[in-house]
C-alpha cells in the first residue's frame, strides 16, 4: 500500500473566536494517521487538540516560538484513526486568543505505528533562495515514507511560502485570505536525510514544522540491521 496525503483542511480567525477553541473537520479511513498543525498569538497558549471519535491526540511533537512576531506553532499526530467523517477541536488557553487557526491531513496506506521523525525551526529571516525555508533535516530509518510539512509565514505582511522541491502543495491558509501557511507532502523511497522546504517570494520569518510517517510494509536498516516490517 502507498502512502498518500488528503488535501489540507484549514480554520482559524483574526480575532477571539467563540469559547477557547476552534473546530474542524475531515474524513478519515480506518487506520490512517491524522496529523495537525495549530498556531495562536504566543501571549496565550496551546491547551491540547482532541477529536470526537478517537479521543485526546496527546502531547504536541514540536512547539516553535517566534516571540519577535508573538506567534507560537505547534503540530501533533493521532495515529490508528477510526474511519468517518473526525471532528477535531483545538483548544487555547483562554477564549481572547486571538490569531488562532489549525491545519490538518489525513495521511493513509501507513504503517502502525506509523511516526518516524519529527522536527521544526524558527528562521528570522532565510531568504527568497530555493528551498531556503525548512523544517531542518530527518532522517528516516525506515523507507519508502510520507514527508509532510507546514510553513508560516509570521510576519503577515506577505503570502506564505510556495512548496519545494519534490513536493506536492496540499493547500493553503491562514487567516481568512492572507494565507500565510503552505501545507506541502512529498513520498519517499530513501533512507536519505530531508527536510520540508519552501521557497519564500520575500526575506521575511517562517516557522516551519514536518514529519516523516512509514508506508505499510516498508523497509529500511537500523543499527546497520536490515529489517522489514511496518514500521520503525
Amino acid at each position: 500500500m502507498t502512502v498518500t496525503c488528503s488535501s489540507a483542511v484549514f480554520a482559524g480567525t483574526f480575532g477571539p473566536g467563540t469559547g477557547a477553541t476552534i473546530n474542524l473537520t475531515i474524513t478519515a479511513s480506518a487506520g490512517d494517521t491524522l496529523h495537525l498543525w495549530t498556531t495562536v498569538d504566543d501571549t496565550f497558549s496551546i491547551s491540547g487538540v482532541s477529536d470526537a471519535t478517537n479521543g485526546s491526540w496527546g502531547a504536541a511533537l514540536n512547539t516553535v516560538n517566534d516571540a519577535t512576531n508573538g506567534q507560537v506553532l505547534a503540530q501533533f499526530r493521532k495515529e490508528n484513526s477510526a474511519a468517518g467523517s473526525i471532528v477535531i477541536t483545538v483548544t487555547f488557553s483562554s477564549a481572547s486568543a486571538d490569531f488562532r487557526d489549525a491545519a490538518v491531513v489525513s495521511l493513509s496506506g501507513v504503517s502502525s505505528p506509523s511516526l518516524d521523525q519529527h522536527t521544526g525551526q524558527l528562521q528570522a529571516a532565510a531568504g527568497t533562495g530555493t528551498d531556503a525555508v525548512t523544517t531542518g533535516l530527518m532522517s528516516p530509518t525506515a523507507q519508502p515514507a510520507g514527508v509532510v510539512a507546514l510553513s508560516m509565514n509570521t510576519t503577515a505582511g506577505a503570502s506564505g511560502p510556495a512548496s519545494g522541491t519534490g513536493y506536492t502543495n496540499k493547500g493553503t491558509g491562514w487567516p481568512l485570505s492572507f494565507n500565510l501557511a503552505t501545507v506541502e507532502f512529498q513520498r519517499i523511497t530513501s533512507l536519505t536525510a530531508i527536510g520540508g522546504t519552501f521557497t519564500s517570494a520575500t526575506a521575511v520569518a517562517h516557522v516551519t514544522l514536518g514529519a516523516i510517517y512509514t508506508e505499510a510494509g516498508a523497509g529500511g536498516i537500523v543499527n546497520d540491521a536490515l529489517f522489514f516490517g511496518g514500521g520503525p
